[in-house]
């Protein structure tokens, strides 16, 4: 489990437990939503024309061979969009609804026309069929105008039209000719319709999972959303299971002629012959599933992730469950929703409260990850759901759902991990308290922005409010085939490309190389062979510490083509307006000494950098930033090719410690390699219980002093270097004696037990006094250098010493054994 995770679950559980009832615009859960430090970088990529009601993407099958991304607008358009293989798009209209309507179906015809393409009106998305290829069939979701009579149409759900309610949504069927290259009007044939009470939440997106293979479940089954037509009020259309308002519905769209219906209901659906619910129903108890998407999680399954509106205090993503009830009204978030039985308007003291402690009884499948409105009011948040990116673009967004926040208020993107999003416990059993739940941990994300496509930076912000320089910004995420993500804005009417999604082959990944003591840092290019252009660079720091008078400029490496960009303790960067400058492959530039880092207090981590360049003609992508040198931290040092591991108190903080552990997911620990503080220490020092996963001691008596910057303390071949299957997954953990658990820092690397030998090579030589003027290191270890210089590891072994534990013999309180049978508990326990 991930720290922040694991921090998160903590808070949400302190909140449920604790905190009294909460009233409308209380930051309810007490979620910072701190930056991860990763970017999204947006490059304006296709105008679709006079449309700016931008509201869905979708791609073809892949066995299409069609590569294009399809772009729907709610005036009733959809667009193609052609990459020119420039990095840019053209925008060509690929299908018109209302003229298709007015062939369709000629002469009156306004109740098969679009209700208009303001607010939430419009064509909302298409889906094309799996079999595309063959039968070039695809599915649109459209609010039309109401009928003056239901008869002759196929309502499904058992709601009613409200009075003065204008709209109706409508799932229908098209045929495309592929000898024509159009789409055939009259193949126009509806599914269903459904009736709303309200002007609100209408009929949402429908969806194929394009994971889904011929004779998997989901296989040519329609996904379709639908809101709760609601209106901000407390009625219970979400959870009313003979209506469609409210749910996600699964059908096969294709015309079931033997039994003479528009469509049929697999056998597979959770409700199917349950009298009291409809079959269609796929899961309950939605607000407004506004947008969602499809992922394949580690095992090849396909999961469906939703970005769910809220209503005055929670913007929700939820994993959909078969069968599932996700609580709407009832509930909203992690919370009870005190619905307000009027007919219309926001309602007034719309406040939710904590769940009750028999909460397992109702049954609800709760978020997996939610924010809240922080003081905001009725519709100042609202989600935009997006996409998991997995293909290995961008190592920082590997793995990560991206969404954002689309309304009037904060505007924010997020990411959140897939991972944690599927594994966050979102239902309860028979017992269980509310307090078990947990959400996956959310966090911001940097954006910017090239808006002329022509390579260069022109914004950066934090949110997309300001980066559009928007009120709101009615964003919407989309994939293309490979795996890229895509931005459109209703308010700039632009659809952009996320550049550092794309899998085009780049330059490769630069290093910014960090020595938290000294403050030297460099640029890297590891990649031999392989030279990287760049024409500017940005090294940002949310916490003021980098030092630009200390900087080497590039301008004093490459020439004076290169100019600082108003460096500050939390921004320098420079840029080259004229040309570039290449950085060789397996070779580095010496930016000085600019970071500055002065803890106080062990643990405590050097201040995060973003480090980001811009290659020409590819865009700006987002380095990798690395600490060297001594940490301050109490390092494991782990040779994987020896297996050998030890200790070492890398900081500049003399302290004791009465006790560790190294754990391991994939059984990596070699027990009978490991030497103990017992076998070698001795003084009271206990092994408890080792395992492949899990090694540790305590001392219930003493304590071991490790004195800032301290020789290394041997713990033996305890790593499984040559094991089948095992992962350099270390984690380690250790005790302040009376004091806090601390994480610490697992290193992999060559490791010498020799005093002197500063870079782990084995050797005592030049390279290591080289290191100890870098590092900044001790005039002691200066002195073991001295005393040892010419020897190599087997010559030093038996003279190396091992610190004695301290004589002062504190007494460890309320510590009497180590939990190693599980991991991430947070202190050494009892």
């Amino acid at each position: 489990m991930n720290t922040k995770y694991l921090l998160h679950c903590l808070t949400l559980v302190a909140v449920l437990v604790a905190a009294p009832q909460l009233a409308l615009g209380q930051d309810v859960l007490g979620d910072t939503l701190p930056f991860s430090g990763a970017s999204l970088h947006l490059k304006l990529y296709a105008d679709p024309g006079s449309d700016g009601r931008l509201n869905s993407f979708t791609t073809q099958p892949t066995n299409t061979g069609n590569q294009n991304l399809f772009l729907v607008t709610q005036e009733g358009h959809v667009h193609e969009i052609n990459d020119n293989g420039a990095g840019q798009g053209n925008s060509t209209e690929w299908f018109d609804y209302d003229d298709a309507i007015d062939v369709a179906v000629p002469g009156s015809n306004d109740a098969y026309k679009l209700s208009g393409s303001s607010g939430q009106n419009g064509l909302q998305g298409i889906a094309f069929h799996p079999e595309f290829a063959t039968n070039g069939k695809f599915y649109s979701t459209a609010m039309v105008n109401a009928p003056s009579s239901n008869a002759g149409f196929n309502y499904l759900g058992n709601s009613i039209r409200g009075s003065g309610v204008n709209w109706e949504g409508v799932v229908a069927e098209w045929t495309y000719n592929s000898g024509s290259g159009q789409v055939d009007p009259n193949s126009y044939r509806e599914l269903f319709r459904v009736q709303a009470p309200v002007n609100d939440h209408p009929l949402k997106l429908p969806a194929f999972d394009p994971y889904a293979e011929s004779g998997d479940e989901n296989y040519g089954l329609l996904f379709v959303a639908h809101g709760d037509a609601n209106n901000q009020n407390g009625l219970n259309n979400a959870q009313d299971t003979m209506g469609a308002l409210g749910k996600f519905l699964r059908i096969n769209p294709l015309e079931d002629t033997a039994n003479s219906n528009p469509y049929s209901v697999p056998g597979t659906n959770p409700f199917v012959n349950d009298p009291n619910t409809l079959d269609e129903i796929y899961t309950l108890g939605h607000r407004n599933p506004h947008t969602y998407s499809f992922a394949q999680d580690a095992n090849g399954d396909s999961q469906i992730i939703v970005g769910e509106i809220g209503r005055n205090n929670i913007e929700e993503v939820n994993v959909l469950q078969a069968g599932g009830n996700y609580g709407w009204g009832p509930r909203e978030g992690t919370f009870v929703h005190k619905q307000q039985n009027n007919s219309g308007g926001y309602g007034i003291g719309n406040d939710i409260e904590l769940l009750p402690s028999d909460e397992w009884q109702n049954g609800y499948t709760f978020p997996s990850a939610q924010y809240d409105h922080v003081g905001m009011g009725v519709g100042g948040q609202a989600i935009a759901g997006g996409v998991v990116i997995d293909n290995g673009s961008d190592p920082a967004l590997q793995g990560e759902y991206i969404f954002a926040d689309f309304s009037t208020a904060s505007g924010h993107a997020y990411q959140v991990s897939f991972d944690d999003l599927i594994n966050a416990k979102t239902t309860l059993a028979n017992g269980e308290s509310p307090s078990l739940l947990t959400q996956a941990f959310v966090s911001r994300l940097m954006l910017t922005l090239d808006d002329d496509g022509d390579g260069d930076i022109d914004a950066t912000a934090d949110n997309f409010k300001s980066l559009f320089g928007e009120p709101r910004t009615d964003v919407r995420f989309g994939m293309g085939v490979n795996g890229e993500v895509y931005v459109s804005s209703k308010r700039t009417g632009n659809v952009y490309l996320v550049t550092n999604t794309t899998t085009i082959p780049e330059a490769p990944l630069l290093v910014l190389s960090v020595n938290g003591v000294t403050g030297a840092t460099s640029i890297e290019n590891r990649a031999a062979g392989e030279d990287t252009q760049l024409d500017g660079y940005l090294i940002t720091s949310a916490s003021d510490s980098l030092v630009p008078g200390n900087l080497n400029s590039f301008g004093s490496t490459f020439g004076p083509d290169w100019t600082l960009s108003n460096p500050g303790p939390n921004s320098l960067g420079e840029l080259n307006l004229v040309g570039d400058s290449t950085i060789a492959g397996d070779s580095s530039v010496d930016l000085g000494a600019i970071y500055e880092f002065n803890p106080t207090e062990i643990g405590q981590a050097e201040p995060t950098l973003v480090f980001e360049y811009n290659v020409p003609g590819a865009g700006t992508r987002t380095g990798l930033v690395e600490f060297v040198g001594r940490r301050n931290n109490v390092v494991l040092l782990v040779d994987p090719e020896t297996g050998e591991a030890a200790i070492q108190n890398q900081s500049i903080f003399d302290i004791e410690i009465d006790g560790y552990l190294v754990t391991s997911d994939s059984s990596a620990l070699d027990p009978t390699g490991w030497e103990s503080l017992e076998t070698s220490e001795g003084n009271g020092w206990t092994e408890s219980n080792p395992a492949a996963t899990h090694i540790g001691e305590l001392n219930l008596a003493d304590t071991l002093a490790l004195l800032g910057g301290s020789e290394l303390i041997s713990l033996g071949a305890l790593f499984d270097f040559d094991g089948i299957g095992v992962d350099q997954d270390l984690e380690f953990e250790f005790h302040l004696a009376g004091g806090d658990t601390i994480t610490g820092i697992v290193q992999y690397g060559a490791l010498s037990l020799t005093s002197g030998d500063f870079n782990g090579d084995g050797d005592v030589d030049g390279v290591d006094f080289l290191t100890w003027q870098r590092d900044n290191l001790s005039a002691s270890e200066l002195s073991d250098w001295q005393s040892n210089y010419g020897q190599s590891a087997s010559q030093a072994a038996a003279g190396t010493a091992v610190p004695e534990p301290t004589s002062l013999g504190l007494l460890l309180v309320a510590l009497t054994s180590l939990a190693c049978s599980q991991r991430r508990k947070g202190i050494l326990r009892p």
